[in-house]
């Protein structure tokens, strides 16, 4: 259904798209599975690290929520439905649709052209070298730096076109999301994969309330993700027993389960449980200038010549196969639970003013961003992970406001109508 100005409503979209119930659900639900202690690798009690929890989501909490009071003018103007930035979701018009997808249509080849580039330099795609079993992967492909810029562009492309879906649902519009997510795929990038289906279904979330059977739809769609997640992680890894070796499951874990639930439990307990590791084992000292936390910050080899590698301090893990730490690592390398608190604090300010903006074309792309940052937060840091946060400045060029050229002397509204006039300003 095309949306108008007069469906308000949808704007607001569903309570579960709220920052508050995205990062305090995933934490909860973190922090309750790492409980189960269906892994052999999962070594801690839980509740001796209430304390970690409680700083984590109490922090998130209080810097959203002095976000919103120093803002209150902003997120009432957005929770009210009327327009941030004077050019919203929901005033979108038909000619500004057209020259939208024009836009995206020339970065989208742009982005194809420089691709096979990148197959050309690399002989092949992940995909292609899984089966003939050429001893190469996914960290192989592409061209070091420029690959990283054209993920993020692909990654934009295909959030904006699913943007124009939908607000005027067309064929045209689903291609290159549909195509992105084959491309993951092929390259068998699982974070992407992961991410970029995770930013459509918040941008779903933010413009539709949700009603029963659509959340049926939705649950078994993520139902379907997670089998499938798993078949690519068993073909990434050679087979299904790898992830059994390495995960090393209890025998209280269901068998019968499709090993991606195996895979999704041990992705979601396993960050803790090196968090965990470190914060018993690992004496911090304080650096102000926070290497760890924001090296992934410049590309590769801006990186190789800012930081020395003995600044960019590890995580103590409980097993070498599983080196992920959640969000939170860097920041307790750099300045222990204090680095904690902050980045927490910070990133709930940050998810409120997202959020009260959404009214804007761009900010309500970029929540979509922020939210499936916070849904990953119990896994690494992708608020910070170079290609998915440079999708920012992709979004603020494709959606800048359309300047229609008007003939005042013949007073002309130019395409649109008289809004297009608006939209010049």
């Amino acid at each position: 259904m095309t949306l108008d100005g007069s469906d308000i409503r949808r704007l607001r979209g569903s309570i579960i798209a709220h920052p508050v119930c995205v990062f305090a659900g995933v934490w909860t639900l973190a922090f309750l599975l790492y409980g189960l202690h269906l892994s052999e690798l999962l070594i801690f009690d839980a509740t001796g690290f209430a304390y970690l929890y409680a700083a984590i989501v109490g922090s998130f909490l209080a810097g959203y929520f002095y976000a919103s009071a120093l803002f209150f003018g902003l997120s009432r103007g957005a929770s009210s439905g009327t327009e941030v930035m004077g050019f919203g979701f929901t005033d979108l018009m038909a000619d500004e649709v057209e020259v939208i997808w024009k836009r995206v249509k020339t970065l989208f080849w742009i982005w194809a052209l420089l691709t096979v580039v990148e197959v050309v330099v690399s002989r092949g795609v992940p995909l292609m070298w899984l089966f003939e079993g050429v001893g190469k992967d996914y960290r192989d492909f592409g061209i070091p730096s420029v690959h990283g810029v054209l993920l993020s562009l692909l990654l934009a492309c295909s959030m904006v076109s699913y943007y124009l879906h939908l607000h005027s649902p067309q064929r045209r519009f689903i291609a290159i999301p549909i195509f992105a997510v084959i491309w993951f795929l092929i390259c068998i990038t699982r974070g992407f994969f992961v991410g970029i289906l995770l930013q459509f279904l918040f941008l779903y979330l933010c413009v539709n309330r949700i009603k029963t059977s659509q959340a049926v739809k939705i649950g078994g769609a993520i139902l379907a993700v997670i089998v499938f997640f798993g078949l690519v992680g068993n073909l990434r890894s050679g087979g299904a027993d790898l992830i059994r070796a390495v995960g090393q499951p209890t025998a209280r874990f269901p068998t019968w389960l499709p090993t991606g639930f195996l895979w999704v439990y041990i992705y979601m307990a396993t960050p803790l449980n090196n968090l965990f590791n470190t914060i018993q084992l690992h004496v911090t000292v304080d650096s102000y200038t926070l290497s760890t936390t924001t090296a992934q910050l410049f590309p590769s080899f801006i990186r190789n010549l800012i930081f020395a590698k003995e600044s960019l301090k590890q995580a103590d893990l409980v097993s070498q196969n599983l080196n992920v730490s959640t969000e939170f690592i860097g920041p307790y390398l750099d300045m222990g639970m204090l680095g904690i608190v902050v980045f927490s604090l910070l990133f709930g300010a940050l998810a409120n003013v997202f959020w009260s903006r959404r009214s804007s074309r761009a900010s309500l792309l970029g929540y979509a961003f922020i939210a499936q940052a916070m849904a990953l937060s119990i896994f690494y840091d992708i608020l910070l992970d170079l290609p998915f946060l440079f999708q920012l400045a992709w979004f603020w060029y494709i959606l800048r406001p359309v300047r229609w050229r008007t003939v005042a002397a013949e007073g002309s509204e130019g395409p649109g109508g008289a809004l297009s006039q608006g939209a010049a300003t």
